[in-house]
């Protein structure tokens, strides 16, 4: 059972906002992203009822700035309070406590629109996603779906510990660009997935125990580290293997990818999607 709004404590959602305030892009999206969105909603979306899975801030300013009604699917209300918290637009939104395969918002709407979302469950659960998406969405409504996954086969991928840290060593101008690090950290934790799951705090761990052995320095641990949680959990395919499975499921209008640097090429896609 979730806590009533009232009873959520500051110090729970504060927290939240801190861990937000910290990502950066590509983990949340990007101003490229968000234009990316908003042509893609102005050029598909008939209508102005929108469901937005999750609490993604930046998302429902956009939607708020084109003049949509607003709907939040999530199951954790302290993560829609902190969320809130970090709008730069204020507008009225109802939110919805529940989780994305049985969540009912009570309505259908025009799109449905979501960051990452797919990746917060197993492989195993996305049919049933799916299947509650399409049937939240009106008849000629649009889901964007925004998800990582991987250009290549997952196993195409090598790039070593080794190699990371001697980038650190002898080429730190190339790690100082974050996103030059956020590609060889995807490159190095997709090719070590299992059963299409993957650990985004493990390559951290090991960068903390390489520091506490002495085998980096603490200026090249601060390049490396991302500070990310030690156990967050995501699923993680590859984009031939996805796309199978969006098929099954929906009618493709045409995807996108955010063009500033390659780790979107290699490891982001945005889909535009009809019912069957």
């Amino acid at each position: 059972m979730t806590k009533p709004w009232a009873k959520i404590k500051k110090a729970e959602w504060q927290e939240f906002v801190k861990v937000w305030r910290n990502l950066r892009p590509p983990w949340k999206p990007s101003a490229e992203r968000i234009r990316i969105y908003r042509q893609l909603i102005k050029k598909y979306v008939k209508g102005d009822k929108a469901l937005v899975l999750g609490a993604t801030p930046e998302i429902r300013d956009l939607l708020a700035e084109l003049k949509f009604k607003v709907t939040l699917l999530d199951i954790n209300p302290g993560m829609v309070k902190a969320m809130t918290y970090l709008r730069k637009t204020k507008s009225r939104e109802k939110a919805v406590i529940g989780d994305w395969l049985t969540g009912n918002p009570g309505t259908e709407y025009d799109l449905v629109i979501g960051d990452s979302n797919i990746c917060n469950l197993l492989t195993k659960f996305y049919g049933r996603f799916f299947r509650h998406v399409n049937e939240l969405l009106k008849d000629k409504g649009v889901f964007i779906c925004q998800s990582a996954v991987s250009a290549k086969p997952l196993a195409e991928h090598r790039i070593s510990i080794r190699e990371i840290i001697k980038k650190a060593k002898y080429k730190p101008d190339y790690y100082e660009n974050y996103l030059n690090r956020a590609h060889d950290y995807l490159k190095w934790v997709v090719s070590h997935t299992k059963r299409n799951v993957v650990n985004w705090g493990e390559l951290n761990e090991i960068w903390r125990q390489k520091l506490k052995d002495g085998q980096i320095s603490k200026k090249e641990f601060k390049l490396l580290d991302f500070g990310l949680p030690k156990k967050l959990i995501l699923s993680f395919l590859n984009e031939k293997t996805f796309i199978g499975i969006l098929k099954r499921h929906w009618q493709i209008i045409t995807e996108k990818h955010e063009q500033t640097h390659r780790v979107y090429k290699d490891f982001y896609r945005i889909y535009i999607l009809k019912k069957k």
